[in-house]
């Protein structure tokens, strides 16, 4: 009985082997044909550009049939196969079965290409660019799949790759195009406005070209492009033109935004009013982030997949990624930094700038040009103390510099009754008489009178100011006292730098440099423990290390002076070619001319130094000038070898005119010349014994020389006496007698 099954169920095995073996040997046929089809299709539509149409349908309909015998016959092999998965001959039939479903996988992969590249040039065609876009990115992965050996068969794929880039580059063109005919940026101008207008084209389906160019990956390029133009072109025109007027007009095609700006810019900040010009800022800017927003920027640009699900990125966040950071920057600098207040007593009106402030940033905000995450304008807003302390030192420093490198020539005179400027009380309470133990004298810390200019009289004014306004605020005080150091740090250095040329050459304002330093020293010894006790006591609040790099600054300007007005003086007196042969007309000439140049610079150093420097300093720099124009003038004299009584007398007169205007140079009213002369110029008792001994007896001379005790003795050397003896008298018993008696 079991014999006899097993036979029923081999004959039935075997007929079921034959019949699948006849489907196999069938559907390889069929792909055999469906293959030569294939390929003569694509190579007829992509390489002799026939049109096809009608085949292409047909086939892919005869693809999709085949799909199906092979999935119906390889159930059929896998139920038998398990019934007889002994017989070897199955096992040979499911290996054939495999081979096909590889050609069928093949040929399928060209079906779906070629439907591929169709759709995506009949969507282009049509206008319908994101689906052409996402069609050739399927495609693209298409050709990025590995098909094994099956992709070294299939000759014609290089063909169908080169006609996917070409297809690819024609969609790239027509949503380029499409982008740029929509978004136009045009500038014109008139007699009166400036105007930029932004036209967007509303006959075209603007979100599909966004999503197109973003299928493309070419998006961020164009869009790169528009925020270089919103950068460059609208920008300035919001943070710098407060009478900047926002249009926006519709048409039958297109929708416009216009700038326009007046040609004319006179007074159109002041018509604001710079503090308070962020308010024009902020409401222009908002005008204008609105338009763009419903015209353009609110299209999101990440397409979303059939259950809805993608990111709602918008154009404005991306336009707000590219340009914000600098924007920002740029607002701060340009506005905010405009509205912080100038004066500590204007800190509280600064709270409705902050509130604007935070108006603007929740706008931003909730049009997606700002991310949650950028707090800076808040940040910014919110550091008023600082922000003040900053404003305050950069305006104190530039207004510092200002004064430093503009005309010194204009003078006020420091005197008792006007040391300084009236300045703001240092404590608001009734002060207290202290009576002091030790009584000190009147002119303790006097300035002694003299002239400064006007503009350092003025910055001394701007350091007590300051550092006046630095007691009402704490966070901000020690930055303000800082600035003032800062500020006479930099007079070192700017005056004597920017001014160079002119303290070199005007005596006048050497004369008036010397005076300022002195001044700001003198100012400089007492302000720092005059405000210390209301500024933070962790701080050391003084100037007193600065006041002897000030004063050697003013110091070393007027010794350069003195000592290029003595070499001026020497230049002159060299014109005498020391007062010889003074017996010839030619030669008294050039004595009188040389020392009526010495007798000018003298009266000129005088009335312009007189009146500037304390008497004390202009005494010692004439005193110094004197003695040099003396002591050259006496040893030119003592230096002759021979002196006729005519030279002698014309000598005499030279010496006496110089001698009336060093006086006069020396002495104010009251005062007595050869004193001051003798007080200032350790050379001047030569001149006067040299004057005597010119117009003296060798008796007289011999008296005055008292045997080396008389004041011809303390003038002269004994050498120098007894050559001047020789060349003023003849060769004589009596001149012998006295020249035994000078030892």
């Amino acid at each position: 009985m079991a014999s006899f099954v097993e036979k029923i169920l081999q004959n039935a095995g075997m007929m079921e082997k034959k019949l699948i073996n006849e489907k196999l040997e069938l559907l390889t046929k069929k792909l055999t044909e469906l293959e030569a089809e294939i390929y003569q299709l694509v190579k007829t539509k992509y390489i002799s550009y026939y049109p096809c149409l009608e085949a292409s349908e047909s086939l892919c309909q005869r693809v999709q049939d085949i799909n199906n015998e092979i999935y119906s016959l390889e159930q059929k092999i896998k139920q038998e196969s398990n019934l007889f998965s002994v017989n070897s001959e199955f096992c040979t039939l499911n290996q054939e079965l495999v081979n096909s479903k590889q050609i069928f996988s093949g040929l399928q992969y060209l079906v779906d290409i070629n439907d591929l590249l169709q759709t995506a040039k009949e969507t282009t065609s049509h206008g319908s660019l994101t689906e052409a876009a996402n069609a050739l990115n399927k495609l693209e992965s298409y050709f990025k799949t590995n098909l094994g050996q099956q992709k070294e068969k299939i000759t014609i794929l290089k063909t169908l790759e080169v006609n996917f880039k070409i297809q690819k580059a024609t969609l790239e063109t027509v949503v380029c195009t499409q982008w740029s005919d929509s978004i136009k940026w045009i500038s014109s101008s008139d007699s009166e406005f400036k105007v930029l207008t932004l036209s967007i084209a509303t006959d075209k389906n603007l979100k599909d070209v966004v999503h197109g160019l973003q299928a493309c990956h070419i998006l961020e390029r164009h869009m790169k492009k528009f925020a270089e133009n919103f950068q460059k072109l609208v920008l300035p025109l919001v943070l710098e033109e407060p009478e900047l007027a926002i249009e926006s007009k519709s048409a039958s095609s297109s929708r416009e935004l216009r700038l326009k700006t007046p040609n004319s810019k006179k007074g159109s900040v002041d018509c604001v009013g710079e503090e308070q010009m962020y308010k024009t800022v902020f409401a222009n800017l908002l005008l204008v982030l609105e338009h763009l927003n419903s015209m353009l920027l609110k299209i999101d640009f990440q397409q979303k997949d059939e259950f809805q699900q993608g990111s709602d990125q918008t154009l404005m966040n991306w336009l707000g990624e590219e340009v914000a950071s600098s924007f920002l920057d740029s607002l701060k600098q340009t506005v905010l930094a405009k509205a912080i207040p100038s004066n500590i007593k204007d800190l509280d009106g600064f709270r409705s700038v902050i509130d604007a402030t935070q108006i603007l940033q929740d706008k931003l905000l909730t049009l997606g040009f700002l991310q949650l995450h950028d707090q800076s304008l808040m940040t910014y807003v919110q550091n008023i103390n600082m922000l003040f302390a900053n404003k305050k030192s950069q305006t104190i420093i530039e207004k510092a510099r200002d004064l430093m490198t503009s005309n010194l020539f204009e003078s006020l005179a420091v005197n008792d009754t006007r040391p300084l400027s009236e300045l703001p009380p240092l404590s608001s309470g009734p002060l207290k008489a202290i009576v002091p133990e030790n009584v000190l004298s009147e002119n303790t810390f006097k300035m002694p009178k003299c002239n400064i200019s006007q503009n350092i009289d003025t910055l001394v004014q701007l350091a007590y100011e300051t550092m006046c306004e630095a007691t009402g605020s704490e966070e901000c005080a020690i930055q303000m006292f800082y600035s003032v150091r800062s500020m006479f740090e930099m007079f070192c250095h700017v005056v004597p730098t920017h001014h160079a040329h002119s303290l070199k050459t005007v005596p006048q304002l050497a004369a008036l440099h010397h005076n300022n330093c002195m001044y700001i020293a003198h100012h400089l010894m007492t302000m720092g423990h005059q405000f210390a006790p209301k500024l933070p006591r962790e701080y050391s609040v003084t100037f007193v290390d600065l006041i002897q790099q000030i004063r050697k600054n003013g110091i070393d300007v007027m010794i350069a002076q003195v000592q290029r007005q003595k070499d001026l003086l020497m230049e002159y007196l060299d014109g005498a070619e020391g007062f010889s042969n003074l017996e010839t007309e030619s030669n008294i000439e050039k004595a009188k001319k040389s020392v009526g140049q010495v007798v000018f610079q003298l009266e000129h150093l005088k009335k312009i130094w007189k009146p500037v420097l304390p008497i004390n300093n202009y005494k010692k720099a004439l005193g110094q000038l004197i003695k040099s124009v003396v002591t050259r003038v006496v040893d030119s004299v003592i230096a002759l070898e021979d002196i006729a009584q005519d030279a002698s007398q014309r000598i005499l007169e030279l010496l006496t005119s110089l001698e009336k205007v060093c006086g006069e140079c020396l002495t104010s009213p009251g005062e007595v010349a050869s004193v001051e002369l003798t007080r200032h110029c350790q050379s001047w008792p030569r001149f006067t014994e040299l004057k005597l001994v010119l117009n003296s007896s060798l008796t007289n001379i011999a008296d005055r020389w008292a045997e080396g005790k008389g004041p011809l003795a303390s003038a002269f050397t004994a050498m120098e006496l007894k050559k001047l003896i020789r060349a003023l008298f003849q060769n004589t018993e009596r001149r012998g007698n006295l020249l035994a008696l000078i030892k």
